[in-house]
């Protein structure tokens, strides 16, 4: 009974126009706010530096099946090189699940689970990062994804939803869902060479801007304003 139907995917207008029969879905991305999500700027007044003694896997959302962070602690466990570390923000019904898995694999004391975050924490544990990985074996247009990628950190996730639109070769990797194999070579490989990761994180903070929230509103503020 919809007047306008909005999605933040093609995939998923493909799948509305099932559910309804007279308001063609209009696809508006979700959007990022590229000026409060950012890499890591060191004060001028001082010498901080963006500490960079390891190197830090992040990942974020619920801890639900369907986030796939099961595939993801597989495949750290078997690919990821020892001075690797995971930190998986979030909470939800499988933590306890993927703590047993963790421990079970041998890499309990290399994954930190921080919890579900405030906007501020998140956004400090991507800026700490060298790699964001989405391992979700569905998705729309991940907020997260974006988020992490204004920050600076080149991508590694699974092809589902709208993610191969967002990711591509030249800001990280993508890889079928469920496939821990493919998950963990690619992780694996991209964090064999710390220098193109930087240099794919430059260009997902570019690719980020494409997705600023400021189109997003104003294709939203486009859609109310048609039915007044």
């Amino acid at each position: 009974m919809a007047d306008e139907v909005s999605v933040v995917s093609k995939e998923l207008a493909d799948a509305a126009v099932h559910c309804q029969h007279e308001a063609k879905p209009r696809v508006i991305p979700n959007g990022v706010d590229t000026e409060y999500w950012h890499p890591f700027e060191p004060s001028a007044a001082s010498d901080e530096a963006r500490p960079h003694n390891d190197l830090r896997i992040v990942a974020a959302g619920r801890l639900e099946s369907v986030k796939g962070f099961d595939t993801l602690i597989r495949a750290f466990a078997a690919h990821a090189p020892r001075a690797a570390s995971l930190l998986i923000a979030g909470d939800g019904a499988e933590e306890e699940n993927l703590r047993a898995l963790a421990s079970h694999l041998g890499v309990a004391d290399r994954i930190t689970y921080a919890g579900c975050l405030s906007r501020d924490e998140l956004r400090g544990a991507f800026q700490a990062a060298d790699l964001y990985v989405l391992p979700s074996r569905s998705e729309g247009l991940p907020l997260a994804l974006l988020e992490a990628m204004a920050c600076g950190l080149p991508v590694l996730a699974t092809k589902v939803g709208a993610v191969p639109q967002v990711v591509d070769e030249e800001c990280g990797r993508t890889v079928p869902p469920e496939d821990e194999d493919a998950l963990g070579a690619a992780l694996e490989s991209l964090l064999s060479d710390t220098s193109a990761l930087s240099e794919m994180g430059a260009r997902a903070r570019d690719r980020a801007r494409q997705y600023d929230v400021a189109s997003t509103l104003d294709a939203y503020t486009d859609l109310i304003e048609r039915r007044q």
